[in-house]
């Protein structure tokens, strides 16, 4: 069976091994969505895995061990109300979906979900809105046991593109500053919400203000 009446892929992520691919599809913000999953690169062998009727489904992301995949379900928010999301899972036959965390807020590109490479965490980002401003900071959720934690505390700042340490003990991610200037820093925490800094010490290094979507890149 092929996916009917829907036009846009809201996002895509390769398995593991490279030999599919799982993505959602929606024809409008709040017209439902569905997660297939194909066979790559040709595309053969489609599978209907997850089916939404009502909220927009973005951010399908394979995890490193390729048994699950992660996604968010988003609400349309209403006035200056921000867009509610949910962090979810599933098996990556679409068996056992299952909530993770409702702390999901702010409708962004940036906001995750990231995998920790042993497969057990998922990072992301929550987005808060404070009297005449938006904040946001790092999370943390353990897939066994939904045991959400919070890695930092800003009150003024923005956060974007959480990203993990090849050996899983650190999340990298970048801070939108709050002078106006378009600039980024380059942040770390370790996984337990300590020892949480700049990755220079000299507080000099920032990100380009012209890129579109800033991110750090761990080296093996």
């Amino acid at each position: 069976t092929q996916p009917k009446g829907h036009q846009e892929i809201t996002s895509a992520s390769y398995s593991p091994d490279g030999s599919s691919l799982v993505y959602a599809r929606t024809s409008c913000f709040q017209c439902g969505s569905e997660i297939w999953r194909s066979a790559a690169p040709d595309g053969s062998d489609q599978r209907l895995l997850f089916t939404d009727s009502e909220m927009r489904i973005e951010h399908v992301t394979w995890s490193p061990d390729g048994n699950s995949i992660a996604f968010v379900r988003w609400r349309e928010s209403s006035g200056t109300t921000l867009a509610q999301g949910e962090l979810w899972m599933m098996g990556a036959d679409g068996s056992a979906s299952r909530l993770l965390s409702p702390a999901m807020t702010g409708y962004y590109t940036q906001l995750g979900p990231a995998w920790s490479p042993d497969s057990r965490r998922i990072a992301f980002v929550k987005a808060t809105s404070g009297i005449g401003e938006l904040y946001s900071n790092v999370f943390v959720v353990d897939v066994l046991n939904y045991r959400v934690r919070q890695l930092t505390s800003f009150q003024n700042l923005q956060v974007l593109e959480p990203t993990w340490s090849p050996n899983g003990g650190r999340v990298a991610f970048v801070v939108s500053l709050s002078d106006s200037s378009g600039r980024f820093e380059p942040w770390v925490v370790t996984v337990d919400g300590s020892d949480l800094h700049r990755l220079d010490g000299s507080g000099s290094l920032t990100i380009d203000p012209e890129a579109c979507s800033p991110m750090i890149v761990w080296l093996p």
